[in-house]
């Protein structure tokens, strides 16, 4: 049949009067279509199919003409005829939320796949390579708390990795129970990558004075075996040495001296002499040697444990901000309604995690800066304190809203405001106290130092429940030598941060409570005037 522009004569630039038959598009070949301006097609001599929607438009001799305005039944309608044979492009389709959602957990999947990597890798090179037959100690490695810290992000890596496979399929599926899940297993896991992103970009003070101290401890045996015998060689060409003890390696002796000499030695080269085959007490220069080794070495271990924690950090950070988008994604495809309905009956038990974290970074904080006669100490009472406000408020939280009771309801806002408060007055005090302790921490000889850092049981401590007995080989100054003062304020600075990044995270969550209560309670007084 012959077909004209149904605006025929009019001055419209996309038809120009166009005749002859229609020409089909492939759009609808695909299962889409394409949307319909004010112009369509009209057939001679052919009545236009009905639309489920839209509205009929009719020609100049009053004819109807097919349904326009809102595109056809299969989602889009048709463009213009002169459109069509003029080939203009089409405007790009959008990405539906279902899409982005799975291209999101996709990237979210490779980020821990790489985490689960590295940390795979650390492991590997520390803890499961060929160890020396003189280092076979297994108990040593496999109780190393970096051994420890290291499978634990591990398997932060692996829910992470399991979790973006279920929503994955979730979002291919569009299986609701599935993405329920998966959205609370995202909200559960992205304050703890958080934390762990920040400990691992922030800390590396800390993280450099932890490693020195414990140096000598067991928990770094195996470290010493990967980084001393290099740095021996590297440095004088020493291998091994001969001990009344046996052939041992130069990570246990050598390498292993304590700061100062540690206990029964004045110094380090006197150390040095006593626990080598260096045993002339003249050559003092020669036997310094031990102490450029174990400098050399802990210089290489924190380059290498540097560049992995910015690596791990960095992962971190993009993968908290993927779970973030995927989250948000969810609730579009969800819809928010369905996810306030849902957190109506779970946000006061997910309070349950950072008022337990606040309340241990709170006892922590007391006891341990009373015991490091810090003036910030307080600090920790007041993260209790809030802890227990908000756990009672949650309780009246969850019971206005299963009784859905407004006042109740009012009551949880009001009380976990000012929880907030508290808590935002917490981390501001914490980062502020963090610039100030250096120089107003009242600890500054050397005596003071050691009894503080043997009486907060800090465990790198050598000798503190010995008795001095200079007589027996004891000097009076024996008593925990290897801490300093700088160590003690790097060891605050690291607690006034965490309780600053917890009470940071907390906030997050009472507000989202805060939110969840809201909407409950407008929802319960609309609903009440609408049935009036």
């Amino acid at each position: 049949g012959r077909a004209e522009s149904p605006i025929a004569g009019s001055n419209c630039g996309d038809c120009h009067g166009l005749q002859g038959p229609p020409r089909r598009f492939l759009g609808s070949a695909f299962g889409w279509g394409f949307q319909s301006g004010s112009s369509g097609l009209r057939r001679r001599g052919v009545r236009a199919r009905r639309s489920p929607r839209g509205t009929r438009s009719r020609d100049r001799s009053g004819r109807r003409l097919g349904r326009q305005g809102k595109g056809s039944g299969s989602g889009f309608g048709l463009y213009s005829a002169g459109a069509m044979v003029n080939k203009i492009p089409l405007p790009r389709l959008p990405i539906s939320e279902r899409h982005l959602l799975v291209y999101t957990n996709v990237l979210l999947a490779l980020f821990s796949t790489l985490l689960v990597a590295t940390c795979s890798l650390i492991i590997d090179q520390l803890f499961t390579s060929a160890v020396p037959t003189y280092d076979s100690t297994q108990a040593a490695i496999q109780g190393s708390r970096i051994f420890v810290y290291v499978v634990l992000i591990l398997c932060l890596g692996l829910w992470v990795l399991i979790t973006c496979l279920i929503g994955i399929f979730a979002a291919i599926r569009v299986n609701f129970v599935m993405l329920m899940f998966y959205f609370w297993s995202i909200l559960l896991a992205s304050p703890l990558v958080c934390i762990f992103s920040v400990l691992c970009l922030d800390f590396h003070e800390y993280f450099r004075t932890w490693s020195h101290l414990s140096w000598t401890q067991d928990d770094m045996r195996r470290i010493r075996s990967f980084f001393c015998d290099d740095a021996a060689t590297s440095l004088n060409g020493v291998d091994s040495v001969q001990t009344s003890f046996g052939r041992e390696s130069v990570s246990n002796y050598e390498c292993a001296v304590p700061t100062d000499g540690g206990q029964f030695y004045p110094s380090e080269v006197t150390w040095c002499g006593n626990h080598t085959s260096y045993d002339d007490h003249t050559s003092y220069d020669y036997r310094e040697i031990c102490s450029s080794i174990r400098d050399a070495a802990q210089h290489d271990f924190y380059e290498w444990a540097l560049t992995w924690l910015n690596v791990l950090g960095a992962l971190g950070v993009v993968s908290t901000l993927l779970m973030s988008v995927c989250d948000s994604l969810v609730v579009k495809i969800v819809t928010g309604k369905t996810i306030l309905n849902k957190l109506q009956h779970i946000i006061n038990t997910l309070l349950l995690m950072p008022i337990s974290f606040c309340a241990l970074i709170g006892v922590y904080v007391h006891l341990q800066h009373t015991r490091l006669r810090s003036d910030e100490y307080w600090l920790g009472m007041m993260f209790v304190a809030i802890a227990g406000v908000t756990f009672i408020f949650a309780i009246v939280g969850a019971f206005g809203g299963r009784k859905k009771d407004r006042l109740l309801l009012m009551v949880h806002m009001i009380g976990t405001g000012f929880c907030v408060v508290g808590l935002t007055a917490c981390c501001f005090i914490s980062y502020y106290a963090v610039g100030k302790v250096e120089q107003d921490y009242p600890v500054s000889s050397e005596e003071e130092v050691q009894d503080v850092a043997c009486d907060s049981g800090q465990s790198t401590c050598c000798c503190c429940d010995e008795v001095v007995n200079s007589t027996t080989g004891y000097y009076s100054d024996d008593r925990c030598k290897e801490w300093s003062r700088a160590d003690l304020v790097t060891l605050i600075q690291f607690d006034l941060k965490l309780a600053a990044l917890i009470s940071l995270l907390s906030i997050v969550f009472a507000v989202a409570s805060i939110i969840v209560s809201a909407t409950l309670h407008r929802q319960l007084r609309d609903h009440k005037s609408a049935y009036i």
